[in-house]
């Protein structure tokens, strides 16, 4: 870096992750050191999509629902959150998936679908109740995200139906 050079930095995480470390070493040995942040370009990048980046984003998108219904049909009073999440990656993988997941699989049986977040994924399913799956594969470093809650025995109660009800009418407006 020049003198006269302004860095343009994009993630300036805390002093503890190696980039923080860095941007605070190169501040240390240069007063005159100029940063700015590259955010607002970085958006207006990320903003526009190639034919070739929206097929991209498609193909996860299709991933992610296959995904999801090997986890809607591994769904079943007596199961366990992780036997769906071990459903759906095997599905994304098994079609294609060559990445991480987008984020970590949210697989929310009952109360724990009440906690931001969730990724343990270990609790037994309720058999009468809902299981929340929020869920996202990885695609050649593109990502779909998709959020369901369905019923664990497969049917809908009245009550779980009006409420479900509720929620995508206030969704659609």
């Amino acid at each position: 870096l020049g003198s006269k050079d302004t860095l343009l930095v994009a993630n300036d995480t805390g002093s503890s992750e190696p980039i923080g470390q860095l941007l605070n070493a190169l501040r240390r040995s240069s007063a005159a050191l100029v940063t700015r942040s590259a955010a607002q370009p970085i958006r207006r990048l990320r903003a526009i999509k190639s034919t070739a980046e929206l097929d991209l984003i498609r193909k996860a998108e299709q991933l992610t629902m296959l995904g999801f219904d090997a986890a809607v049909a591994a769904t079943a009073p007596g199961r366990y959150e992780f036997e769906l999440e071990a459903a759906l990656k095997a599905a994304y993988r098994r079609n294609g998936a060559d990445g991480p997941d987008g984020f970590p699989p949210i697989i929310a049986g009952g109360d724990n679908a009440t906690t931001l977040h969730y990724e343990t994924n270990d609790a037994k399913l309720p058999d009468n109740g809902m299981v929340l799956m929020d869920v996202g594969a990885g695609y050649h470093d593109y990502i779909a995200d998709f959020t369901r809650t369905i019923p664990v025995n497969g049917k809908f109660s009245a009550d779980q139906r009006t409420f479900y009800q509720v929620v995508l009418d206030a969704q659609l407006k």
